[in-house]
């Protein structure tokens, strides 16, 4: 009776560089990834900002992002600051931001990536902010309008009154909880 060579393998001796016998598969696990990215491939968003941000003015904004290696966006919400912070810096409002995702191909690599738009919504009533300039020079018939006409001086407008728009979005790389991280927009400076 002949015995199956893989029964006894007693008689096989492995020493220095010889193969090994493995079973038909085997894996390298715990391999580490490069660091994907997030970037902003179009941002819009008007400067001057018009002195009511109602939400058919906040239609017209556009902010774009590329992610490469699975980021997800789940949410975010833009605060409205006014004012100097030497003086008095006062919060106006919040906008809340949702995104839009749709399958893009990598300019760098060729490879499948998402690009996700962003919605921009106006949380409660438009935000009501005030000018940075002094108000245009008013000179009508005197007899209707009867006060004195003023000129501006050197420089000109600037009241102390920039707005801040603070983003701050949540991102993950799945859905575990650890897997969250937030993303912020360096402040834009609006006169």
């Amino acid at each position: 009776m002949t015995n199956n060579p893989s029964d006894d393998l007693s008689d096989i001796s492995i020493s220095g560089d010889d193969l090994v016998l493995v079973l038909e598969k085997c894996a390298d696990n715990d391999l580490d990834t490069v660091v994907g990215c997030i970037k902003v491939i179009n941002y819009n968003v008007p400067d001057p900002l018009e002195l009511c941000l109602h939400q058919a003015y906040l239609d017209t904004w556009v902010l774009e992002f590329m992610s490469y290696g699975g980021y997800t966006p789940t949410g975010g919400i833009i605060d409205v600051y006014q004012g100097d912070v030497a003086c008095k810096r006062t919060w106006m409002g919040a906008i809340d931001l949702s995104f839009t995702g749709s399958a893009c191909q990598c300019p760098e690599t060729g490879c499948a990536c998402m690009k996700y738009e962003t919605t921009f919504t106006v949380i409660g009533d438009p935000i009501m902010l005030d000018s940075n300039h002094v108000p245009d020079q008013v000179c009508e018939d005197p007899s209707v309008w009867p006060f004195n006409c003023w000129e501006c001086d050197v420089p000109c407008g600037d009241l102390k009154k920039h707005v801040d728009l603070e983003y701050n979005m949540d991102w993950e790389g799945c859905p575990c909880p650890d897997q969250s991280f937030k993303v912020i927009l360096a402040q834009k400076s609006c006169s």
